[in-house]
């Protein structure tokens, strides 16, 4: 059971892993920046579904709300730990 539990993020497919990345260092240099966290979450959502929009208009990718949400759950690994902190 805890084998399986652990092998889990094999199966995340490798372009949600880099939509998460991407979160994770927009959120993290924009705290580095001294944004405040209400600023980081409004602009991690804006970059977020900014990519995918850029990919529908520019034919680069297909939209994909999956892709924005892994994004935004890349970015909440950098915001929770920070406004908790508060």
């Amino acid at each position: 059971m805890l084998n399986k539990l652990l092998r889990y993020p094999e199966k995340i497919p490798k372009d949600k892993l880099l939509h998460a990345l991407i979160g994770t260092v927009a959120a993290s240099i924009m705290f580095i920046l001294g944004f405040a966290w209400l600023v980081v979450v409004s602009a991690s959502i804006t970059l977020a579904w900014g990519i995918e929009v850029h990919q529908m208009y520019t034919k680069s990718g297909e939209y994909d709300n999956y892709d924005a949400l892994a994004v935004m759950v890349g970015a909440a690994i950098v915001i929770i730990p920070m406004v908790v902190r508060i």
